[in-house]
């Protein structure tokens, strides 16, 4: 599929760079959208998702697990737990006496 770009004038579409094309050739024209448009589609997303996100502020720790959990259950997903249960314990600090330190 070739691109071509061009201006309306009089409600017929006049190619650029004098470029031409077969008489009867099938096309699709796309009306392209100004930079300023392009730009506030841009702005209004983002500020749709900065209003998302104050609207659904997190105000306590939350595990990864359980932010997959909750994506699996909004997108409806069948799949397995993310990982086995695994105790939130902090790890015991082996002992230092296995060092076999000697104060001198």
């Amino acid at each position: 599929m070739k691109r071509m770009k061009g201006t309306v004038e009089n409600n017929v579409v006049v190619l650029a760079d004098g470029a031409q094309l077969p008489e009867g050739a099938a096309v699709e024209v796309r009306l392209r959208r100004s930079k300023a448009e392009r730009e506030a589609e841009r702005r209004r997303k983002i500020k749709e998702a900065v209003d998302q996100i104050l609207a659904n502020q997190i105000t306590r720790y939350v595990g990864m697990d359980e932010v997959i959990e909750e994506v699996k259950r909004e997108m409806n997903l069948e799949l397995p737990d993310a990982r086995p249960h695994v105790s939130r314990q902090r790890p015991r600090r082996p002992s230092l006496s296995w060092y076999n330190i000697e104060h001198v």
